[in-house]
């Protein structure tokens, strides 16, 4: 991802609230980008890496089926990086003080 947590917090309009609010915010943000970059990336995928990689995650964990997506799956990084985008812009676009 081509934001760090403290531009993150920034972009998301949240750099003013208490900490474990922006925590908690930047956490939920996160699960919807984990959530919706996944979702891109199987329609992507033939069934058997599908299953290559549900087995991977099951035995090793989200870090291990992160690395494998990044070398498995060419443009991974610009998936992801829409997909943020298009979170941002939601964020944005919820921003009841405008």
């Amino acid at each position: 991802m081509k934001y760090s947590k403290e531009e993150l917090i920034k972009v998301l309009g949240i750099d003013a609230l208490e900490e474990a609010t922006q925590e908690q915010s930047l956490g939920t943000f996160l699960s919807a980008l984990e959530l919706r970059t996944g979702q891109a990336v199987a329609e992507k995928l033939t069934d058997e890496q599908l299953e290559a990689f549900t087995a991977l995650v099951d035995n090793d964990g989200d870090e291990a089926g992160e690395t494998w997506l990044r070398e498995n799956i060419e443009g991974f990084d610009s998936i992801e990086d829409e997909v943020v985008e298009q979170l941002i812009a939601e964020v944005d676009d919820m921003d009841v003080t405008k």
